[in-house]
């Protein structure tokens, strides 16, 4: 048949008129259920290219705008607050051997003068003895005034307790004056008394308020007379104290080693307060002079080490020597050393030296590669993280172990837990993107306010001069 022309069909020529009808259904649903197949699997391949061209093409334009910025992968460190010693690293200028003047404690006539110029002393030895008579007679006088202000006061507490005793007995008197008057009126008003007798009784009260008046206004007299006394008691306690050390300071010894330059006393004479006495040149001391650093306070006595290059030697210097003078544009300090730091250095030139200062409280420690220029660090916040420059105030360094140094700061804007950046990152900005590779912690218990055996150089960009910058910055 024409419309069997496209079928497959077996045995074809064999089939007779009875099942050829039902051979015809097999092959036609055989040939429908293929093209549904082709059909199906048509759209199975359109479906799997739209996907593959959206993958290589429709993403790329249509999220070019939502490609993800490169980040700058760190290191950070977390803050946690401590409390810290700081140190900080300048130079000094070794200046000649100083003198160390002794002078007169108070007015007086000098006793005796027991050195010479030239001679070796010690520290502790007696340089001369005032006259202690004056002093002895004033401080007798003063103790016997004070022994009766003393007393005085004690008769006042005597007066005072005795007239309080009396006031509460008036106090009572009143009461009982009081309560008869009242009885004493019901009488009279029932012509059961006489006005004399009534007015006597009326009489009692009043004379009984009279002497609760006075009482108190004995006591408030009282009262000013004490405080006056113990004003007097005061100042007297002071003199005595005075007299007292200038008694003491009477005997002038030595404070330092070394050899008397000049005395300006002869027994018999008579000095005024503060005059130079004697002098005396220190032996075996260095003198270095400091650029006091902003961190201290005016007058504060730090620890500090002077350091050479040479077997790294690392000596403890004995005090500060000078007062720091506020409002000076560059105050100074003088350091004295003694020993083999004497003998190493060389009047005229620089040594390096290391400034403990007293514990900065409630700090944050951060490696030195964390500071950057301006005082300022850098937090890590965000999500994605970028970068936010915090300003911070730098009380100075601290070292490891190891002498790596690590800076002392202190930042409102800074809390427990913030991580902060701890690279070094030329292109480092408020807003740059980064990522933490690593995530370091400070080990406090590392930290020594020991000094380190390290030589320190001298700041190359100070051309010899010393001058560094106290804080380093």
């Amino acid at each position: 048949m024409p419309g069997l022309a496209g079928l497959s069909l077996v045995e074809r020529g064999s089939l007779d008129c009875t099942g050829h009808e039902y051979w015809y259904r097999i092959e036609m649903f055989r040939l429908v259920r293929s093209r549904r197949m082709l059909i199906l699997a048509g759209l199975v391949l359109a479906l799997l290219l739209v996907l593959a061209f959206r993958a290589l093409f429709g993403s790329a334009g249509a999220g070019a705008g939502d490609r993800q910025p490169f980040r700058y992968p760190v290191d950070a460190v977390t803050m946690r607050r401590a409390e810290a010693q700081p140190e900080l690293e300048l130079a000094g200028r070794v200046t000649a051997g100083r003198k160390v003047a002794v002078v007169a404690p108070f007015d007086g006539r000098v006793e005796s003068v027991a050195v010479s110029v030239g001679r070796e002393v010690a520290a502790g030895d007696v340089l001369l003895r005032l006259d202690r008579r004056l002093i002895e007679l004033s401080l007798n006088e003063a103790r016997r005034t004070l022994d009766n202000a003393e007393l005085e006061i004690e008769k006042s507490d005597r007066r005072r307790a005795y007239l309080k005793e009396r006031l509460v007995i008036e106090e009572d008197a009143l009461a009982r004056a009081s309560r008869v008057k009242e009885r004493a009126m019901q009488l009279f008003e029932r012509k059961l008394i006489t006005v004399i007798d009534f007015e006597n009784y009326v009489a009692a009260v009043d004379s009984a308020r009279l002497q609760i008046l006075e009482l108190n206004r004995e006591l408030g007299q009282l009262q000013l007379d004490r405080r006056s006394l113990v004003n007097d008691r005061d100042t007297l306690r002071a003199q005595v104290a005075d007299l007292g050390r200038n008694l003491d300071a009477a005997e002038l010894v030595a404070t330092v080693d070394g050899v008397v330059l000049d005395v300006q006393a002869t027994p018999g004479g008579h000095v005024a307060s503060g005059v130079e006495l004697v002098s005396v040149a220190p032996r075996e001391v260095m003198e270095v002079e400091i650029p006091w650093p902003s961190a201290a306070g005016n007058g504060d006595r730090v620890s500090a080490w002077a350091l050479f290059p040479e077997g790294a030697l690392a000596v403890e210097i004995a005090e500060v020597g000078s007062v720091v003078v506020a409002g000076q544009a560059s105050p100074t300090a003088t350091l004295i050393g003694r020993g083999p730091l004497a003998r190493r250095a060389v009047v005229g030139g620089f040594v390096p030296i290391r400034l403990r200062l007293p514990a900065v409280a409630d700090a944050f420690l951060v490696p030195s590669r964390a500071l950057y220029p301006g005082d300022r660090v850098f937090r890590i916040q965000g999500e994605p993280a970028s970068l936010v420059g915090v300003p911070v105030a730098v009380s100075g360094r601290v070292y490891d172990q190891a002498g790596d140094p690590h800076w002392i700061v202190r930042a409102e804007a800074l809390d427990d837990g913030d991580q902060v950046l701890a690279s070094r990152l030329a292109a480092a900005s408020d807003g740059l993107p980064v990522e933490v590779a690593n995530l370091i912690e400070v080990e406090t218990a590392r930290l020594t306010v020991e000094p380190t055996a390290a030589a320190v150089a001298l700041d190359a960009a100070s051309g010899g001069s010393g001058a560094t910058d106290p804080q380093w910055r």
